[in-house]
């Protein structure tokens, strides 16, 4: 096939080249030379090669220049382009609105299922426009090749079968360029396929189009405005009333192009002109006309196409549900979605999460299905069907309403997926689901019992029941609920919607849609609530296994990847002999009999920390868990970090008491361990792990084995020397008496236990010691805690030395045991306090233990033996005078550990009996009394008169004041006459 080039083209001699093969013999002609000795030859069956070569003069140079792929003959280039839109029409995107595959197999009508053929035939025409206009950007040959291609004309067909627009197919060219007006003019041009239908198109409304009856050509040469960024079709041109914004949401859908109302509207006139013209066929057989049947058989198919398609747009199909679109991640630049098109591309992501869900974690995947609801061959036009109320929630809001985006679907699918599969959140929302049905029913009870006691007084007489119109609105509405109904049928009362009584209740509505929508709120919001308060529980018991098995990474550390998986750590118990190992029993089908004497085959220990679950898949999981490791932590190990801080405390008062020079302060000592000291602590020193151990006895006890190790190993005694006592026993009894007695070394006496020093209070020595429950497997190093975790290790170790750095004057003391007063819900009374209770004396292992550090002078001298005091119950009284609970020490967890001890006001009989005590020392050979006075005391009189002048002459010389200006005396007046 000879192409036809534009005039001035320079032409080159053409090469003519005839395959003769068994299928026949093909030509074809070039505008290029072609060496004869690389034409290509077809094989025969038989072997042979023809071929037959007109060759001419040759031009240019020999190379691949000259066979380029410009220079590919049209019929190869349009073969080209059909093989292309072959391959690619399987990878096109088509909407389950145009694609009769995803229809639901029972809206079959007589055997029929109406196919829209048109519109799908429409959208794929104007979707592989597109493609075709690709390859013809190739290069300007292959353009001019593909405007022939037969695809235009199938084209033209789908959007203008009836050919109603035939002036877009021709073009009136411009006038000759002679100023002869004689020459004839011009006549008209027939244009391209391609330039016929891409003008058409331009000019026509695709949503008319497509949502228009097949074969009316509604929507042509009717476009008024072009809109871009359309899915799989780019720039399109839409009419005026398509144009137009209503409720700010556009009439179609910006991706199916689906107008739901104007093709409902269309085909019920379709509908009705063919009834019309099913009428007219069926008089004209009546009438006998010729030809009637023929008339009759035609308008009867047309009536059923009609009214096929009008079935598929007004049942078949689902409601459009068009909605303003949220979702700008994944519908960019769309205005407005229909509810096919968002189911279609939620199941589309929802594939698509489930596959990295896949390729992540193993299993996750078909998770995430199942809590969706689908599958992966899911129907397009079938809805997911969760089963978790939340994601059923969000998938019904996000499909009926268009709220929401696909991603926020995603989210909540794979947080609700994760929990159940990794967590215990079913078990939990159960047991409160439970509870709180057990709980409404126990109000309802006793609601109902209430009613019931109230309207006994309302009977005009017991033995007739009582009439409906006793009960109150709000209490017919309580009866009417099933749970119940029992309590008003054994109390008499008739049912209150059915029966004689069915007329009172006929003018009130009270089960109206508004009460039904507002309780389903308040039921909603409930079990919202309720399934937050279950989601924070089952995170905090996930991130408490963790702890418990060693594995001490923050989940915030794994979702920032800033963990180090390829580092494992192993981790081990610090209480070995407090873990009761599982017995495996003898596998099923053994040879090995078991008898009742044989023992429990104890099963090799697991490795701790086990391997690594899911972590959390969302930002907003991730960092609920955080929290919920921060909270476990604390309640974990913040017992036993309290008792690693009574230690130090212990260990540096006896240092002090014991004399030791430089004794370290136990809030220095404290700042001077870092976590790695701490953890080595926790998973080396066992004693940590119980409450109550007597610091103090086990030093002096290790003290001991040492000092009797080195004494053996001297090969000498401690208490003789060549079996002579140290001690002299010569010692008299009045020397013993008149000596005072001293302290046992290390014991502070008694004036330097009153001199005020500060104080720690720690917990007190338990009698045994209690084990801390539960214990967690501590790891071997923390090298590879990366910060977050490494940061909510270090707030519990700062919390647990806090009672060290608190300020232990008394206006300090006063003001902590004012605070903790008001923090109690008892504010301090500001009026003059009752008469105290007596308060019986304690036991002497449940007071709390006050521990005195001494001042570096008074540290001379001590022993180690009565560092430890007991402060009794009686002096650890509030201002409103309530004791310290127990329960404040045997939570290793509680904040208030410090002990606030204030002065109280004593009462009368505390003061009798400290007078008798004091009588009773005197008579016993107490302290002497004071000795009295016998000189008389001298009393300075004051003078109320003014004292004269001799006397203050006198003070004045007595005193040396020469500067004190003389008083001069006046004569009487008698004197001077």
């Amino acid at each position: 096939m000879a192409s036809t080039l534009p005039a001035g083209t320079q032409t080159q001699p053409t090469t003519t080249i005839t395959l003769s093969t068994h299928r026949g013999t093909a030509t074809s002609s070039d505008e290029t030379d072609i060496d004869a000795a690389e034409a290509p030859a077809a094989s025969s069956p038989t072997g042979t090669k023809t071929a037959t070569i007109a060759t001419s003069r040759r031009t240019g140079y020999k190379g691949k220049v000259l066979r380029s792929w410009p220079q590919l003959p049209s019929s190869i280039v349009r073969l080209i382009a059909t093989f292309h839109l072959e391959l690619v029409a399987p990878t096109q995107n088509l909407p389950h609105t145009w694609d009769p595959r995803f229809y639901p197999g029972d809206t079959l009508r007589n055997g029929h299922r109406p196919w829209p053929f048109a519109p799908r035939t429409i959208f794929i025409a104007a979707r592989d426009t597109r493609t075709l206009e690709l390859l013809m950007c190739v290069c300007p040959q292959w353009g001019l090749a593909l405007e022939h291609h037969a695809f235009w004309n199938a084209a033209l067909n789908a959007i203008d079968p009836q050919n109603q627009c035939p002036q877009y197919g021709w073009a009136q060219p411009p006038p000759a360029p002679e100023h002869s007006s004689s020459a004839p003019a011009p006549g008209p041009v027939k244009l391209t396929p391609y330039t016929h239908f891409r003008k058409l198109l331009q000019a026509s409304c695709l949503p008319c189009l497509l949502n228009g009856p097949s074969g009316w050509g509604h929507g042509l040469a009717t476009g008024r405005r072009s809109i871009t960024g359309v899915p799989r079709l780019g720039t399109i041109t839409v009419c005026k009333s398509h144009a137009e914004r209503r409720l700010e949401t556009f009439l179609y859908c910006g991706i199916c192009l689906r107008d739901g109302d104007l093709a409902r509207r269309l085909s019920q006139d379709v509908l009705r002109f063919a009834q019309d013209e099913m009428l007219r066929a069926e008089h004209g057989v009546r009438d006998r006309q010729p030809g009637g049947e023929i008339q009759r058989e035609r308008a009867a198919e047309n009536l059923r196409v009609a009214y096929d398609e009008a079935t598929r747009l007004t049942n078949l199909m689902p409601a459009e549900c068009l909605g303003v679109n949220e979702d700008e991640g994944i519908f960019r630049g769309i205005h407005s979605t229909c509810k096919t098109c968002r189911i279609e591309w939620l199941c589309r992501h929802g594939i698509i999460a489930a596959d990295e869900r896949e390729r992540k974690v193993r299993g996750e995947g078909e998770v995430l299905l199942r809590t969706l609801g689908m599958a992966r061959n899911q129907p397009g036009l079938l809805a997911p069907s969760p089963t978790d109320p939340q994601v059923r929630y969000a998938v019904m809001v996000f499909l009926d309403l268009a709220e929401g985006t696909i991603s926020s679907v995603l989210a909540i699918a794979t947080d609700r997926g994760w929990l159940r599969s990794q967590t215990r959140w079913v078990e939990l929302m159960d047991q409160a689901l439970a509870s709180r049905k057990l709980t409404a029913a126990a109000e309802g009870a006793e609601y109902a019992a209430g009613l019931l006691g109230r309207n006994a007084g309302r009977r005009g007489r017991r033995g007739r029941s009582v009439s409906p119109a006793s009960i109150g609105d709000d209490d017919r509405a309580y009866a009417n609920n099933a749970v119940n109904a029992a309590a008003y049928a054994n109390a008499g009362y008739t049912n209150t919607r059915g029966g004689d009584d069915l007329d009172l209740f006929e003018e009130h509505d009270y089960d109206d849609e508004d009460s039904e929508l507002d309780e389903s709120d308040d039921e909603r919001e409930a079990t919202s609530a309720l399934e937050m308060t279950v989601t924070e529980m089952a995170l905090g018991d996930w991130a408490r296994g963790r702890i418990l098995d060693g594995s001490w990474v923050d989940p915030a550390d794994i979702w920032y990847r800033s963990d180090n998986p390829n580092f494992p750590v192993k981790a081990v118990h610090p209480v070995p002999w407090a873990v009761s190992p599982p017995s495996s029993p003898v596998e099923l089908g053994s040879s090995v009999g078991v008898s009742p004497t044989m023992p429990a085959v104890s099963a090799p220990p697991a490795p701790h920390p086990g391997p690594p679950s899911p972590p959390p898949p969302t930002y907003a999981l991730a960092e609920a868990a955080h929290n919920g490791h921060v909270r476990q932590m604390r309640v974990l190990l913040l017992p036993v970090f309290r008792n690693i801080v009574r230690r130090i405390v212990v260990e540096c008062s006896l240092d002090a008491y014991g004399g030791v020079v430089g004794a370290p302060d136990p809030a220095m000592r404290a700042t001077r361990m870092s976590l790695a000291d701490v953890v080595r602590e926790l998973r080396e020193e066992e004693g940590v792990w119980f409450d109550g151990v007597d610091w103090s006895e086990r030093r002096k006890n290790a003290r001991k084995d040492a000092e009797e190790a080195r004494r053996r190993a001297e090969g000498s005694d401690d208490s003789t020397e060549g079996g002579t006592p140290r001690t002299s026993d010569t010692a008299s009894s009045a020397t013993m008496h008149s000596t005072p007695s001293t302290s046992p070394p290390g014991e502070p006496n008694k004036e330097q236990q009153e001199t005020g020093q500060p104080t720690i209070a720690v917990m007190p020595v338990l009698h045994p010691p209690r084990l801390l429950r539960p214990i967690p497997h501590v790891p071997d190093t923390i090298e590879h805690l990366p910060p977050y975790s490494m940061e909510s290790l270090r707030l519990v170790w700062r919390e647990a030395c806090a009672p060290l750095y608190h300020c232990r004057c008394s206006v300090c003391e006063r003001a902590m045991a004012a605070a903790q007063a008001v923090q109690g819900g008892n504010p301090v009374n500001v009026l003059p306090a009752p008469a105290p209770v007596v308060v019986p004396e304690p036991v002497r292992e449940k007071s709390p233990l006050v521990l005195h550090l001494p001042v570096e002078d008074d540290a001379q001298g001590l022993d180690v033996d009565s560092v430890v005091s007991f402060v009794e119950e009686s002096d650890l009284v509030s201002q409103e005078g309530s004791e310290l609970e127990e329960e404040e020490y045997e939570r290793g967890y509680d904040d208030d550990d410090e002990v606030p001890v204030s002065a109280r006001k004593r009462s009368v009989d505390e003061l009798e009996s400290e007078e008798s005590a004091d009588s009773v020392g005197r008579e016993e050979g107490g302290t002497l009394p004071k000795r009295a006075r016998t000189g008389e005391r001298e009393y300075n009189t004051i003078r109320l008169v003014k004292r004269r002048s001799e006397e203050l002459d006198g003070d004045a010389t007595s005193e040396g004041n020469l500067y004190k200006r003389a008083r001069s005396e006046v004569p009487a007046s008698g004197d001077s006459e």
